[in-house]
């Protein structure tokens, strides 16, 4: 299902990527997220809205499609990605930094659109 539109940015404001993103707001959302799914195109997202920024841990247990893992800051900037994350892989997957919001797109394309900590994200619910 699509529940909204996400764009990320370079620190001059220039367009990298736009997505169109599924919502995991409530918890049995955040902690399903994308498992059990076998497939996902390369316009696709999943992002992960939490009410604060703390350290966060992600992993890919249930997970059959290969991830990048974006961790957000309050202030919306990318402040760590996790490539290629393996599937249903239980091996925590850090965000180093607090972080509020969770970006999960196919792996790889994190490289592809050259995404880098410090973009700036956006997003508009439908």
């Amino acid at each position: 299902k699509k529940d909204g539109v996400l764009s990320i940015k370079d620190s001059l404001g220039q367009d990298k990527a736009r997505f169109d993103i599924e919502l995991a707001e409530d918890d049995y959302e955040q902690q399903t997220g994308l498992m059990y799914r076998k497939s996902m195109k390369d316009n696709q997202a999943m992002l992960f809205i939490f009410k604060d920024a703390q350290p966060r841990y992600f992993y890919m247990k249930n997970t059959y499609i290969p991830l990048d893992i974006i961790y957000i800051g309050p202030n919306k900037k990318i402040v760590n990605i996790v490539k290629e994350a393996k599937v249903l892989d239980e091996t925590t997957l850090p965000s180093v930094k607090p972080a509020q919001y969770v970006l999960e797109i196919k792996a790889g394309l994190s490289d592809q659109l050259g995404l880098k900590t410090g973009d700036k994200v956006s997003w508009q619910k439908l």
